[in-house]
């Protein structure tokens, strides 16, 4: 095996999000470990398709393969995200991934992770209204009062960035990424970064 491991993502911002997080592994938990990162061109359609025919040529270099994508927007948005997962899981095992194959699905999209840094989010985009974010979206009924996290992420942070005249770019993504630290991280409840976490644990911490 030539490396540890390769990621396919749907696009730049996942996949610039998960590279700063990889490159920072103490704040995963797991060594150090030598990773590629590649973008289906099919972005989430073809991460829920054809992830198994993409990466099949790639059996005998890596020892493991992880597959992230969103569920929204990936056309398999009447199956959960853990079914999601199965199915894809099970085409890579049929496809030289036996045992050694992972799949995670962001419920609804990344977003989601961006606002378990919510406080880190206003410092890293320079919000500068009297209220706070949060405040602020939920009279725009973007985010419920009752609810940790907004319930369409990515159009609250689209809404976001159009107030304060920023653009949408990866750059934001890694920014948050290099900014986080253990803390924000220990009090995440996403599921999917719990398990992709997990999955890093499982494959490199021992």
């Amino acid at each position: 095996m030539d490396k540890d491991l390769v990621i396919l993502v749907p696009d730049k911002n996942i996949e610039s999000t998960v590279k700063t997080l990889l490159q920072r592994p103490e704040l995963l938990g797991i060594p150090r470990i030598q990773f590629d990162i590649l973008v289906h061109p099919q972005r989430d359609p073809g991460c829920r398709l054809r992830a198994h025919q993409l990466l099949r040529s790639q059996a005998r270099r890596y020892r493991y393969a992880l597959v992230i994508f969103d569920r929204v927007g990936s056309g398999g948005e009447s199956l959960s995200a853990s079914q999601l997962e199965e199915k894809v899981r099970l085409e890579l095992e049929r496809n030289g991934w036996p045992g050694r194959a992972e799949v995670v699905v962001l419920d609804p999209e990344l977003e989601i992770w961006v606002w378990g840094t919510s406080p880190l989010l206003e410092e890293t985009i320079g919000w500068h209204l009297d209220l706070s974010l949060r405040e602020w979206l939920i009279q725009k009924g973007l985010w419920k009062s009752n609810h940790p996290k907004p319930e369409a992420p990515k159009e609250a942070l689209e809404e976001t960035l159009f107030h304060l005249k920023v653009s949408r770019s990866s750059s934001l993504y890694v920014k948050l990424a290099e900014r986080v630290d253990r803390t924000v991280l220990e009090r995440c409840t996403d599921r999917s970064f719990q398990r992709f976490r997990e999955i890093l644990w499982g494959w490199f911490a021992s």
